[in-house]
């Protein structure tokens, strides 16, 4: 049975739902990139990359694998030294990163259904396999300029407080391992207006990701359009 609009709202707009803070620390485990050259400066092939259980979840919509799928390499419960592990996604010309553990899955992009008075970033709520959930534009919501997506295009699948949430990216590219206290501030240049979703920025090399705070990122009481939150009809 669909839930109603009433229960929808409820689910998606609430603010009661536990809190799920602190998990920005919590140490992973590394892995490969399997998009990288190798030492001899060649790159392993389409069918290597797509053993790769994470190549395999952004390539072909897969559901998030099961706890004994993570022996592969990718055990969640491993540590290794105080490192964290980040998934790796693009935004237009930039880079971001979320810890996997806020993962769910990685999906190809999918019909979703318009929700009336809400904000501009809240491109509907999509249906992934019985489950309804809100579907986010990243690019909007960071006040970044509009862009046509690619055939790269993919939805995050995260959860977070206890709701799932798809978050409408341009590319996602790898998983890194990078130390645990290895962090920046924001730059005073970069916009106030987007400075309040970003947690910390990170060095993958040269490449400067910047980590999503998702406790405002996803805050429920800004999805609810400007007027019907000053109370305007």
């Amino acid at each position: 049975m669909r839930p109603n609009s009433a229960q929808t709202e409820r689910s998606f707009f609430s603010t009661s739902r536990p809190s799920c803070k602190g998990r920005f620390g919590t140490p992973r485990a590394p892995c490969t990139d399997l998009r990288a050259p190798t030492k001899e400066g060649s790159r392993v092939s389409r069918r290597d990359e797509e053993r790769d259980l994470w190549s395999q979840l952004a390539t072909s919509g897969a559901p998030a694998p099961t706890e004994e799928a993570f022996a592969h390499g990718y055990d969640r419960g491993s540590e290794a030294g105080g490192t964290v592990r980040y998934a790796v996604f693009r935004v237009g010309s930039e880079w971001y990163a979320l810890p996997i553990e806020c993962i769910e899955e990685i999906s190809k992009l999918f019909d979703t259904t318009l929700v009336p008075k809400t904000a501009p970033f809240v491109v509907g709520i999509g249906n992934v396999r019985g489950r309804v959930m809100p579907v986010v534009d990243v690019a909007t919501r960071l006040g970044l300029s509009s862009h046509v997506r690619g055939s790269e295009s993919r939805m995050l699948i995260v959860r977070h407080e206890g709701e799932s949430y798809a978050l409408v990216v341009d590319e996602v590219r790898q998983v890194v391992a990078l130390p645990a206290n290895a962090y920046e501030e924001a730059p005073e240049t970069m916009p106030m207006s987007r400075q309040r979703f970003v947690d910390r920025l990170v060095r993958d090399g040269e490449l400067l990701l910047v980590v999503l705070d998702l406790d405002r990122f996803l805050d429920p009481t800004d999805f609810v359009a400007r007027s019907r939150r000053e109370g305007v009809p």
